[in-house]
């Protein structure tokens, strides 16, 4: 087994329970916080000693980069990274694809929290008055049933 130190580069802030996460992974693991908001931001933080990468952007240089061999980003697809430096290399390149499922259930929970008209409820609770029958239309719940709807995104 290597003692060679593996230099994780990551590009935005973690929590201490993500990092001891990834210290958990191996002793090797050294993990380097570097908050970047541009492209030219990550080209500069990307040492000659990194080893693996977590962004969230693409299109950065990655030639001064000569340890580096993983690229994780944080988004479902690796499209932004179409036609970069590191597309055109041969690192590896991973997505967070699959690490999302519970969008579905926020837009559920989205359309049932408006329906059920829980912040009218809500601030009626945080007052300590009763939403009672003089309040009918306000907390009566909206049908969902042959309602349409319109979601607007852009993911995976």
């Amino acid at each position: 087994m290597s003692n060679t130190q593996i230099h994780v580069l990551v590009t935005r802030p973690l929590t201490e329970a993500h990092v001891a996460l990834l210290h958990s992974v191996s002793p090797r693991v050294r993990v380097t916080q570097q908050a970047c908001q541009s492209v030219d931001d990550i080209t500069r933080a990307l040492t000659a000693d990194v080893d693996v990468l977590y962004a969230q952007r693409g299109g950065f240089e990655v030639a001064q980069a000569s340890r580096l061999r993983w690229i994780q980003t944080e988004s479902a697809g690796v499209d932004h990274l179409h036609g970069s430096p590191a597309w055109r290399s041969a690192l590896t390149i991973t997505s967070a694809n699959g690490a999302h499922p519970q969008v579905a259930q926020y837009v559920i929970a989205g359309l049932l929290t408006h329906a059920h008209r829980f912040p009218f409820l809500h601030t009626m609770q945080q007052q300590g008055k009763w939403a009672g029958s003089d309040h009918r239309a306000q907390t009566t719940p909206m049908p969902l049933r042959a309602a349409t709807i319109g979601i607007v995104g852009y993911g995976a």
